[in-house]
């Protein structure tokens, strides 16, 4: 900031006194601190007593000599039940609230980021600094006389802001070391299972080991490496066994003691489950090229290096040429539909990967055939995807370098892009003999996550009118009316055409020769490009790339 810079501050706050007393009750006997209007600030001075709700239920933590708590506003009325024979407590109640705050500098306004205060709302705690404390709460208690000037009362405010600073400041220190506490102790707690994983370890041991309350343990842990206690270990059990699956020849069951599973069955479940196959293919995928089937997830596997037996065919749209499968035979994709695998099973396959979107009986029907894995989650994340096929194949350093450079690929393309458009809008259409549909930037998956997310470029957009009375597909596709065809003003156009509809050769084709189509600004521009099908309507790596190639060759020259 320059020396002619200048700040101004602008704020509204709020102060409200309740009031300030010294209350002494005995054994058994309740007294009312204050309605719920106000915060409360309570100090033990002496013996110890439990917060009571007015329905009577009593905390589970007692208050003792040398702890406070402080209450938020809007909470149950609040009364203490005294436990020892005598007890002496301290009660202020107040509202302080910071409404809005206003940063000026110079001419520009900025939105500040003020840290929220750290309020331990609730929270039994020492009063470390008691002596201190204890100074400032006998000024506090002291009455006010009747001709007390605003100076002194400026002053008795400023001192009850002392002690709220005093207590916050604490607090926060040491939340900050109880957090690097934590932290190293979650540490301890996972060298521990990197040792003994073939134990039966509980999360009260963990916690134990981490020197943090059991109830605590599990919040934390999940917090600091995104899983709870017992699905790390189980992880940890599992990369385990893959290494023990691959470098030898043990046994299921030997394999299963070893990592601490009670018997083979137990084991060889669980690992189905974290790894999506079987332990013994999941050994047979590593030794050797496994013969697999794997309808419409082709590219992954050939990016990995792995060729399928047999690729997906489709009576309309064809095979993915783009991969270059020209060698490999084909099955009807249809066969699928209607779940008669009979060609799949004469490819004799050691192993079918399936999305997930079939229906049941086919999945029944692919497990009768072979071992057969269902990718669990949804397939638009292709990035997921092609790292499971890491996994099951045993090169996931490969998938990384893959992801990798297509990485470096899009932000280039990307950073390229920026510069030559500077806005312009694109817009994907699919187009039948029945429909043109309009992939909005909502919906993921396909060409969209490679036009808008990886290369950033601008949507085209309907006014949101229109996009709620044509929504198609839950907002990721909107079936456009002739209208809105007519009214399509994106400055670039990428198409696919798809022949589902079609009833004869090339009726996915006649839009082309509409005067609505011709009537584009697009396409008046030259800025309408027709894209392969199969590999714009496709979520593979390999594909992903292609689409890059084929934005840049249309959009970069």
């Amino acid at each position: 900031m320059s020396e002619n810079s200048f700040i101004t501050v602008k704020g509204s706050y709020r102060f409200e006194w309740g009031e300030a007393k010294h209350i002494r009750i005995r054994e058994h006997e309740t007294a009312l601190c204050q309605d719920a209007r106000f915060d409360l600030l309570i100090i033990v001075r002496n013996g110890a007593a439990r917060l009571q709700g007015r329905d009577g239920d009593k905390g589970e933590s007692p208050i003792r000599s040398g702890q406070f708590v402080w209450l938020q506003a809007n909470s149950a009325e609040i009364s203490l039940f005294a436990l020892s024979p005598v007890c002496a407590f301290d009660v202020f109640s107040f509202q302080f609230r910071s409404e809005q705050v206003e940063v000026i500098t110079g001419t520009l306004r900025e939105e500040p980021e003020f840290p929220e205060a750290v309020v331990p709302y609730g929270q039994v705690l020492e009063l470390r600094t008691y002596a201190k404390a204890v100074e400032l709460v006998e000024e506090l208690l002291q009455p006010t006389c009747r001709d007390a000037t605003s100076l002194q009362f400026y002053y008795r405010y400023l001192r009850f802001q002392e002690l709220l600073l005093m207590i916050i400041s604490w607090h926060e220190q040491q939340s900050r070391q109880a957090a690097a506490s934590a932290e190293a102790g979650i540490g301890r707690s996972i060298q521990y299972m990197n040792v003994h994983y073939s134990d039966a370890l509980t999360v009260e041991q963990l916690a134990d080991i981490a020197w943090i309350e059991p109830w605590k343990y599990p919040r934390l842990f999940k917090g600091a490496t995104g899983k709870s206690p017992l699905q790390y270990l189980n992880d940890m059990r599992m990369d385990k066994a893959k290494q023990l699956l691959v470098a030898g020849e043990d046994k299921l069951s030997d394999i299963a003691q070893q990592i601490g599973f009670a018997n083979e069955y137990y084991f060889s479940r669980r690992f189905k489950q974290t790894i999506g196959i079987a332990p013994g293919q999941y050994r047979r995928n590593h030794r050797e090229q496994p013969r697999i089937v794997a309808p419409y997830l082709e590219d992954f596997l050939v990016a990995l290096g792995v060729m399928p037996i047999a690729q997906y065919w489709h009576a309309k749209w064809g095979k993915q040429d783009y991969l270059r499968l020209s060698q490999t035979p084909v099955f009807d994709e249809m066969e699928l539909a209607t779940a008669s695998l009979h060609a799949i099973a004469d490819y004799r396959p050691d192993l079918i990967l399936l999305m997930d979107h079939y229906d049941d009986t086919l999945y029944k029907q692919c497990r009768r055939i072979t071992h057969t894995c269902v990718m669990p989650e949804s397939t638009n994340d292709w990035r997921m995807v092609l790292r499971r096929f890491g996994d099951f194949f045993g090169r996931e350093e490969l998938a990384e370098r893959i992801l990798t450079e297509y990485t470096a690929k899009a932000a280039a393309a990307r950073e390229a892009l920026r510069r030559k458009l500077r806005g312009e809008t694109v817009a994907f259409l699919r187009v039948s003999a029945d429909y043109v549909l309009m992939y909005t930037d909502c919906g993921g998956g396909f060409a969209v996550s490679v036009l808008y997310e990886d290369l950033g470029l601008q949507p085209y957009r309907l006014s949101g009118t229109e996009e709620s009375s044509s929504g198609f597909g839950d907002g990721k596709m909107i079936a456009l009316s002739g209208e809105q065809l007519a009214g399509l003003s994106a400055d670039h156009l990428f198409v696919v055409f798809d022949k589902w509809h079609s009833g004869r050769p090339g009726e996915e084709r006649m839009l082309l020769s509409s005067q609505v189509w011709k009537g584009l600004a697009a396409v008046r521009k030259l800025q309408a490009y027709e894209m392969d099908f199969l590999t714009w309507m496709n979520n593979g790596v390999i594909s992903n790339g292609k689409k890059i190639d084929d934005i840049m060759r249309v959009l970069a020259i």
